[in-house]
Parts: structure tokens; sequence; C-alpha cells
């Protein structure tokens, strides 16, 4: 997400990056910044507008409702509020809004995401209002993310590349043949 912020030009007055403390301090590139993680559990809401959440289901669960009771509106990645009614599913509403800015014809999704059965409703439903036809793949073509995670341990394991226990997200990490270069944290 930090990625996309930053090629897209996100307006904010300050993007700061929250951790668990085991990450308290780590270095995260935006644009052409490095930025500090700070710690999530010490961190002052009250002046946030958007949090953008991509830390798991779990600390969604903790954190979304802390958050946006400090008055920031909350953003998640995660599958946590997946089939909470009361949760607004924003994908629907952005591929209705990007198709009518660009004269789209249809509106298509894939991947993981495409299984998620609410989605596939609101995103029908926002297409049929907007007289967009919408398309997506049967559910035994949604492909799970974990099935790609699997497939990209596999291909490092053949190669010999293994990590601890403590391994993290690698966010830079290039599959492919030959790509071979392990992140400098693994090294």
């Amino acid at each position: 997400m930090r990625v996309q912020e930053a090629e897209r030009a996100f307006p904010a007055d300050e993007v700061v990056p929250l951790a668990s403390r085991r990450s308290l301090g780590v270095d995260v590139s935006y644009g052409d910044k490095t930025l500090k993680c700070k710690a999530l559990d010490h961190y002052d809401f009250s002046d946030v507008d958007i949090c953008l959440m991509s830390a798991g289901s779990p600390v969604s669960k903790e954190w979304s409702p802390k958050i946006a009771a400090a008055g920031a509106v909350v953003i998640d990645n995660s599958s946590c509020w997946r089939y909470d009614a009361d949760v607004p599913l924003i994908v629907p509403e952005i591929n209705a809004h990007a198709a009518r800015r660009h004269q789209a014809r249809s509106i298509g999704i894939a991947g993981g995401v495409s299984a998620n059965s609410r989605l596939r409703e609101e995103l029908a439903v926002h297409g049929a209002a907007r007289e967009i036809p919408t398309f997506v793949p049967s559910l035994a073509l949604s492909t799970d993310n974990a099935a790609m995670i699997a497939a990209a341990g596999y291909l490092k394991w053949k190669r010999g590349e293994v990590s601890g226990l403590d391994l993290n997200a690698d966010v830079e990490l290039r599959l492919g043949a030959g790509s071979g270069t392990k992140s400098k944290r693994h090294r």
C-alpha cells in the first residue's frame, strides 16, 4: 500500500508507519523518503484523518474500533470485517467510480478477493445501478493468496533458500527464473 500511495502522490500532510513493538524503529520506504516505524500501542490517533491498515485480522479486530473511536476513518486491508454488514466494502465503489472516470464498458475482478461473496454481490449491484456489466470468475478459478504464497515458498525452497521462524513479510519479494535474490533482511 505504501508503494501505491507514494506513486499516486496520496495527499497527506504526514505519513506515519505503525507496527508492533518488535518492529519499532524499523526503516520503511515511502516514495523517496525513509520513515521509522512507531509503536502502534502508544500512538495517539486523535489527529489522524485516515488510517490504512494491513496488519491482519487479529490486529484489525483489536485496533480498528479504537482508532475509529478517536475520529479516524479506518480502511482495513484484512478479511476481519468482510462479512460485517455495518462495515462498507469500498472496492465496489472504487471500481464503479474508476469505471465511470475511464468510461469503461465493464468491470472485472480476479484473484483471492473475487471469492468474497459479499464483494461479488455488491459489485453486481453497483454495476447494475450504473448499467456497467460486471464479471467475476467462478469460485473454482478464484485463486487464494495463500496458494500463491505457498507456490512462492516452494520455489524458494527448491533453490535452497530458507528463513527462520522470525520471518517477516517481504514486500519487495521478487519471483521468477533467476531472481534468486534474498531480501537484505534475510541474508
